[in-house]
C-alpha cells in the first residue's frame, strides 16, 4: 500500500507523462504543418532538453535560462527575421512575450484570470497544449472561409 508521499510522487509522474504525451502530440502536429517549434524556458537546460528530446524539438531551438526580457528579445528576433510568432505560456514570466509575439496562448491554470491570460489573444481553457493546434486549424478554416466569400465562391 502506498504511502500519501509515494501516492502524491505517482501523481505527479502520471500527470508529467500525460503532459509530455500531449506536448509530443503537439510538436508533432505543428511540425507536419511546418511550422518549426522553438522552446523558450528559463528553467536550466539539464533540465528542459531531455523534455524537447523526447517531444522531438531538436537543441538548436533550445533557450534555456532565459529571462523574461530574454523570451522578448527571442521573439523580436524571429519577427525581424521575418516569421511569424505564436508564443504559448501560463505565467506571468510569459506575459511579456505572450503580448508581444504576433499571437500569443494561454494556458489557463487556474479558473481565475492571470497575467499571462490576460496579455494573450488565445485562451486555451481546459489547459491542454492540443488546443493550440486545433485553435490554428480553426483559425485557418474561418479565415479560408472568409477569402471565399470575399471572393464571391
Amino acid at each position: 500500500m502506498l504511502d500519501t508521499k509515494e501516492k502524491a510522487s505517482l501523481a505527479l509522474l502520471q500527470y508529467q507523462m500525460i503532459f509530455a504525451m500531449m506536448l509530443k502530440s503537439t510538436v508533432c502536429r505543428l511540425q507536419e504543418k511546418g511550422i518549426t517549434t522553438v522552446l523558450l524556458s528559463g528553467d536550466r537546460e539539464e533540465a528542459v532538453a531531455p523534455i524537447a528530446k523526447t517531444v522531438g524539438i531538436g537543441s538548436e531551438f533550445i533557450n534555456a535560462s532565459l529571462t523574461p526580457q530574454q523570451k522578448s528579445t527571442v521573439i523580436s528576433t524571429l519577427q525581424a527575421a521575418g516569421h511569424q510568432v505564436a508564443m504559448v505560456g501560463d505565467g506571468i514570466n510569459d506575459a511579456p512575450s505572450l503580448a508581444l509575439a504576433n499571437v500569443g496562448i494561454a494556458l489557463q491554470i487556474e479558473a481565475q484570470d492571470n497575467a499571462a491570460s490576460n496579455a494573450a489573444s488565445i485562451i486555451l481553457l481546459r489547459n491542454r497544449l492540443t488546443q493550440v493546434v486545433d485553435a490554428l486549424d480553426l483559425a485557418q478554416a474561418t479565415m479560408a472561409k472568409v477569402y471565399q466569400n470575399y471572393n464571391g465562391q
